[in-house]
């Protein structure tokens, strides 16, 4: 889903309605740092990558109390996660990253 297109008060709306009714919301993240939809059908969109891609995944869960979401031990309103996620753009990753196994620890 791409988050620029909605307006803040959608977000927040989708935001209650999917996660603050569930007891234990849940967010898997995929960042994939290229534009998809500009990219070739015939020719890969990670160009400088060769054989095998990795998936980067980030799974965020939520403790929900009345009004706000704890996270990892912090507390944030649903106003402020929009704004979090807004922050980082369309794409997280402003670069793509090698798939060189020599340079991974």
């Amino acid at each position: 889903m791409d988050l620029s297109l909605l307006s803040s008060s959608s977000l927040i709306g989708f935001l209650r309605r999917k996660f603050l009714m569930k007891e234990t919301p849940l967010m898997i993240l995929e960042p994939l740092g290229v534009k998809i939809s500009e990219a070739s059908e015939t020719e890969s969109a990670y160009p400088d990558r060769r054989g095998n891609l990795d998936n980067i995944q980030y799974m965020v869960k939520w403790k929900v109390k009345v009004g706000e979401m704890e996270s990892e031990g912090s507390r944030t309103e649903a106003s402020t996660l929009v704004l979090k996620m807004r922050g980082n753009g369309p794409f997280t990753f402003t670069r793509n990253y090698s798939s060189n196994k020599s340079t991974r620890p």
